[in-house]
């Protein structure tokens, strides 16, 4: 049986769940991809660096996937978009324009997440399939997607609105920082 939650509760974990997501995924991608000074960070433990840099962006995809679970399975809730929309659909009939938005990225990373980070896919491994190359903006455009799907639940029923800790932005800078001074 489905466990309960009130509209709060569901979108109180929805939000913090969709909050995760974003700081992981900003997490890599001010380390690793937008780095301009890479070679005076990273470079100080290169193969620990490119070790972190697959597991973040690995770590990334799963959150997002997980975002995009069924609203149920095996009996229990998932706290996901789908749930969301099934839950507050018939209020907020934007969820599923918003949703559509998303499942561009979501359909890219959907694959290798299944062959790859929730499975070890023989034939995937075998044939070196990576993560799944994307258009440069579409991870952008899913967490600015992301951010307004929250934002209209959290007004409706928190009402908040629903920012991004951008914390994690700030703790990468000075974790660089910390770096280009270390000697």
């Amino acid at each position: 049986m489905l466990m309960q939650l009130t509209h709060r509760q569901a979108v109180e974990l929805f939000c913090e769940q969709a909050n995760w997501a974003y700081e992981c995924w900003v997490t890599h991608k001010k380390l690793f991809d937008e780095n301009s000074d890479s070679e005076k960070t990273l470079s100080k433990a290169i193969y620990f660096f490119c070790r972190l840099s697959v597991i973040t962006q690995e770590y990334s995809i799963l959150q997002i996937c997980k975002l995009h679970d069924p609203a149920s399975s095996g009996g229990k809730c998932n706290i996901s978009i789908l749930y969301m929309i099934e839950k507050f659909g018939p209020d907020l009939p934007e969820l599923k324009k918003i949703k559509e938005k998303m499942d561009a990225f979501y359909c890219i990373v959907k694959n290798p997440r299944n062959k790859l980070l929730a499975h070890n896919d023989g034939r995937s491994l075998a044939l070196g399939e990576s993560m799944g190359a994307f258009e440069e903006g579409l991870d952008e455009e899913y967490f600015d997607n992301l951010k307004k799907f929250a934002d209209l639940v959290s007004r409706k029923y928190l009402s908040t609105p629903f920012v991004y800790n951008d914390l994690s932005v700030a703790d990468v800078c000075e974790f660089l920082e910390v770096l280009r001074n270390k000697k």
